[in-house]
């Protein structure tokens, strides 16, 4: 019985409770930041797995953020174990969230371009190598890389164009690879009005058809049904021209560039050849 009341009037010891206190928060600390780092890991490697490693940077950035904290909440709550600094923690603790208010409103610009950041990985609006049109500035390139602050776009130009995260995640994003990179792209070309309309529709699909880039995009359902193999069609009657428009399909964006320049001179040489005329602006001036 004198064994047990000792040990029970050591346990009852101040020093011995604070030193007890003290090595708990430690090993729940340890657990904490462990056991996020496991958890990191896990989701990487299922991001990898299911080819969104490029979303692993972000993963490692949130754990770091908690592990922060982790280890503030805890470093304060064994400082405040010892005898004379609870008053010292207290107004360190009601200064710093002063602190963090301040910095929070200062930099809430900052925040809202990571937290846009993060929702971009999240749900991929765009990835990298993607060709996106910014359509409110009208800028259009490659997405080259996107950061935690801001998302880099290269111009056809090589440029490159850093927008914040927070701008282009709630403005207008035109995504030529989303879900399907096949292009349909419109070629438009104006003939004058004493042109053969009929032989110039004729001539410009067939000019479609023998394009190296040209992709049929027909079902075998639609080709038994008699689906046109390229859809031609009068668009407008403009001041001085017949606009009239091809729908060809590529299989990317970059291909459907290549493809309009390639028909552009194809065309011209052909109608040339046919006597079909492409309108231009002109002006009669009659003397009296």
């Amino acid at each position: 019985m004198g064994a047990l009341e000792a040990i029970k009037t050591f346990l009852a010891l101040p020093v011995v409770g604070i030193i007890a206190t003290v090595l708990i928060n430690l090993a729940l600390m340890f657990i904490l930041v462990k056991g996020l780092k496991k958890a990191e890991q896990h989701f990487a490697r299922r991001l990898a797995e299911s080819g969104r490693s490029d979303a692993a940077g972000m993963l490692r950035i949130l754990r770091c953020l908690i592990s922060a904290v982790v280890y503030i909440l805890f470093g304060a709550s064994i400082l405040s174990q010892i005898p004379g600094l609870q008053t010292l923690i207290n107004s360190l603790l009601a200064s710093s969230g002063i602190v963090a208010l301040v910095g929070g409103i200062a930099a809430q610009d900052t925040l809202g371009n990571m937290i846009s950041g993060a929702m971009i990985r999240a749900f991929r609006p765009f990835q990298k190598g993607d060709t996106v049109r910014y359509v409110d500035k009208d800028i259009t390139g490659v997405v080259e890389d996107i950061t935690l602050r801001h998302t880099v776009i290269r111009t056809f130009e090589n440029k490159r164009v850093l927008v914040p995260n927070g701008t282009i995640n709630k403005e207008v994003i035109e995504n030529a690879n989303f879900l399907e990179d096949r292009v349909c792209n419109f070629f438009d070309v104006g003939i004058t009005y004493e042109s053969d309309l009929e032989r110039a529709l004729a001539l410009l699909r067939e000019e479609v058809l023998a394009c190296p880039g040209y992709t049929d995009r027909r079902t075998e359902a639609e080709k038994k049904a008699g689906a046109p193999d390229v859809v031609v069609r009068v668009q407008s009657f403009d001041d001085s021209a017949v606009v009239i428009r091809a729908l060809v399909w590529s299989e990317d964006f970059d291909a459907g560039t290549q493809m309009k320049s390639d028909l552009r001179r194809a065309v011209k040489a052909r109608f040339d050849r046919e006597g079909i005329s492409i309108a231009y602006p002109h002006m009669v001036v009659v003397q009296q």
